[in-house]
């Protein structure tokens, strides 16, 4: 299972205590609730976290990727099974876990280096 930050997916909202005071919390009009920490956002529903994203290049994935790893240290540590996608100027990696959720590196085409990262369930 990908980690960012070392949160999971489908970890319980209640145990994000751990990483300290949020800068921000917004609970969304379906449900959703959102948290800003310093260096990641978390989105959670039902009590359980649904999406996690970087703000920093402090936080990094399991395998040591985070933001301004380049597009060959990515690949080199989830090989090429990925999607890959255009959207707002990135090209998105996508690589599709089990149960559908997605690890996505945003990568900007011109350095070659991840803008940001994400992990969601789909």
């Amino acid at each position: 299972m990908a980690t960012l930050g070392g949160v999971y997916l489908g970890e319980a909202e209640s145990s994000l205590g751990r990483l300290g005071q949020y800068a921000k919390r917004n609970v969304q009009s379906d449900g959703y609730v959102n948290y800003v920490y310093g260096d990641i956002e978390v989105q959670c529903a039902n009590g359980q976290v649904c999406m996690i994203s970087s703000n920093s290049s402090s936080v990094q994935t399991d395998r040591g990727i985070h933001e301004q790893s380049s597009l060959q240290e990515v690949l080199n540590a989830y090989g090429g099974g990925y999607k890959l996608t255009t959207y707002n100027g990135l090209n998105l990696y996508e690589y599709v876990g089990p149960g559908g959720s997605t690890l996505r590196f945003a990568v900007n085409p011109a350095s070659q280096r991840v803008s940001y990262i994400s992990i969601r369930n789909i």
